[in-house]
């Protein structure tokens, strides 16, 4: 930052650029104005750089927002950025922090259904540097023939500041979790509604044409097929409620949907 700051004719050719509250006026990013300013500062960078930018991280969300950690749809407003960014072709990481519990963030689970993964890193004791095990609590990508990309590994810094990355103890490595009950029906549905009403969109501007449908039509097919009821207002039931979400995170804890905003498809197809 301080480089940063010397600055006083633009942007450096450099392989970096900070934007930091010490040294630009930035306002909290799940608003508005916060969105657009951080977007022209985006947009000035890249257009005094040679090479656009590839990768932008938000560091950390507490900080950049200023939203209630404890509400379950905190972070809906500034998933709008993270959508604008990856349109554009541009990779988005987000660091949080972890609460009491050091297994997982801060905040409800809903958080991570949008994310494609979701990495916890977890301090590991030693004399003789800095280290941490690496693990993908959720990867979109994870499936049967890709596990070996997704294992947990120790990325380490020594007193020299070399960094090292080491093969974590497998016997501690995470396995492909116990899907809930009914989950094969659930993905039955989907499979039919994606045959019968998918359609093929483009979900981001690199990536190939997928058969997508919309989240309230693969949960309109459960409820025709009677797995879900309606209570007395022709709602769904908290309980069914509750099977949907857990039949929707394990899938795509385990890279059998693939989720962007309200539409889902099978990343296998």
């Amino acid at each position: 930052m301080a480089e940063a700051k010397r600055m006083d004719d633009g942007w450096p050719k450099s392989a970096y650029y900070v934007l930091s509250h010490d040294l630009h006026a930035l306002e909290p990013l799940d608003s508005d104005e916060g969105q657009q300013v951080f977007l022209d500062h985006y947009h000035s960078i890249n257009s005094q750089v040679d090479r656009p930018i590839g990768l932008v991280i938000f560091d950390n969300l507490a900080s950049l927002t200023h939203q209630d950690d404890d509400k379950p749809d905190a972070w809906k407003d500034f998933y709008p950025l993270i959508d604008r960014l990856s349109q554009e072709g541009v990779a988005t990481i987000t660091v949080h922090h972890a609460g009491h519990n050091k297994d997982r963030f801060i905040g409800s689970a809903r958080k991570a259904f949008h994310l494609h993964n979701v990495i916890h890193l977890h301090a590991e004791d030693s004399e003789d540097d800095t280290r941490f095990r690496l693990e993908f609590q959720k990867a979109r990508g994870r499936r049967p023939d890709a596990w070996e990309d997704y294992r947990d590994v120790i990325v380490a810094l020594d007193a020299e500041e070399n960094w090292r990355i080491e093969e974590a103890d497998p016997r501690q490595a995470k396995k492909p979790t116990k899907p809930p009950a009914g989950y094969k029906t659930a993905m039955q549905a989907l499979g039919h509604v994606l045959a019968v009403a998918g359609e093929h969109r483009s979900v981001t501007p690199s990536g190939p044409r997928v058969v997508c449908v919309m989240i309230d039509q693969w949960r309109d097919e459960l409820r025709r097929r009677g797995v879900f009821a309606l209570d007395d207002k022709s709602h769904l039931t908290n309980t069914d409620r509750s099977r949907f979400s857990r039949w929707r995170t394990h899938a795509s804890d385990n890279g059998d949907i693939a989720i962007q905003q309200e539409l889902v498809w099978r990343p296998s197809q």
